[in-house]
C-alpha cells in the first residue's frame, strides 16, 4: 500500500512525509498517517462533510480527538502487528493516551516516536506564558476565521497562495 492518509484532507507536509517515508522504505512498508479530527477539509469526492462545531464541540476536543483515533484502529486489521507510530504535538500527547486507554492498540504497537510532544505544563513554558495572555483575543480571531471559511475555498487558496509566496507549492 502507498500513502493511505486517514485523513483525506491532510496537510501538504504530512503528505510528503509519508510518501517520502514510503519511499526510503523500498515501498515496503504501508504508511498510514491520521490528522486531528475537523482539522482539515475532507476530500469532497469521498462526500464526507466535517460536522459543525455547533452542538459537536465534544468531537473536537482532546476526548473527542482520542475517541477518532480509536475509530481509525478498529479499522485496523487484527493480523497487523508491530506499528510503529510517529506523533508530533498534541498527537504525541495522544498516542500516550492511546497507549493508556485502547488495548487493541497497545498491542499493535511496537514502537513510538514523540516529536516535540506537547504533554503537560505547557502554559509555564515561556511561549505558553505568552499564549496564555493572548487567550483574551481569541474572540476576534474566532470572528475572522469565521469569515474566512465564508469565502469560497478556491478563494481562500489563492490568499493563502499570496500571503505565503515563500512557501513551496506542496505545502499549501
Amino acid at each position: 500500500m502507498k500513502c493511505f492518509l486517514g485523513n483525506p484532507g491532510l496537510a501538504g507536509f504530512y503528505t510528503t512525509f509519508c510518501s517520502s517515508l514510503y519511499e526510503n522504505l523500498n515501498k515496503e512498508i504501508s504508511i498510514w498517517a491520521i490528522g486531528h479530527a475537523g482539522h482539515d477539509e475532507p476530500n469532497m469526492d469521498l462526500g464526507l462533510k466535517i460536522p459543525s462545531l455547533k452542538n459537536n464541540k465534544h468531537l473536537y476536543d482532546l476526548n473527542g480527538q482520542l475517541q477518532h483515533k480509536i475509530k481509525f484502529i478498529d479499522f485496523i486489521p487484527d493480523q497487523i502487528k508491530n506499528i510503529y507510530v510517529i506523533g508530533h504535538s498534541v498527537g504525541a500527547k495522544l498516542i500516550l493516551d492511546l497507549l493508556k486507554s485502547s488495548p487493541k492498540f497497545n498491542e499493535k504497537v511496537a514502537k513510538c516516536y514523540l516529536m516535540f510532544p506537547t504533554i503537560e505544563k505547557i502554559a509555564l513554558s515561556s511561549n505558553g506564558k505568552i499564549f496564555t495572555k493572548l487567550t483574551s483575543l481569541f474572540f476576534l480571531a474566532r470572528i475572522i476565521l469565521l469569515l474566512f471559511n465564508i469565502i469560497p475555498l478556491s478563494f481562500r487558496k489563492r490568499l493563502v497562495k499570496f500571503f505565503c509566496r515563500d512557501i513551496p507549492e506542496e505545502f499549501h
